[in-house]
């Protein structure tokens, strides 16, 4: 299985919204509660049969797919640089 990086959860996250566009995301909502899991269900395993990664994994990217599907405006996922109060570890006196 390939090492998890940027280009590797990019081609996850095109195929999971490729996946959703599909169906379509508003059809889905319209869906009962009980019926729209069945379908997301079977979306993860569709992920996951063609990006052969981890049913976790494909949950996970079918959920962010419909996150970014619903609302496009949000920004997307930040890689690298420093976080707030992340200066590492204090120095021993």
């Amino acid at each position: 299985m390939p090492k998890n990086n940027k280009s590797r959860y990019r081609a996850l996250q095109d195929a999971a919204s490729a996946i959703v566009r599909e169906f379509g995301v508003s059809k889905l909502d319209e869906l009962p509660q009980r019926v729209a899991l069945a379908h997301l269900r079977e979306f993860a395993g569709q992920l996951q049969h063609e990006t052969g990664c981890h049913r976790e994994t494909a949950r996970i990217h079918i959920a962010a797919a419909c996150r970014r599907l619903r609302h496009p405006d949000t920004p997307e996922k930040a890689w690298g640089g420093m976080r707030p109060g992340g200066f590492g570890r204090r120095e021993q006196s």
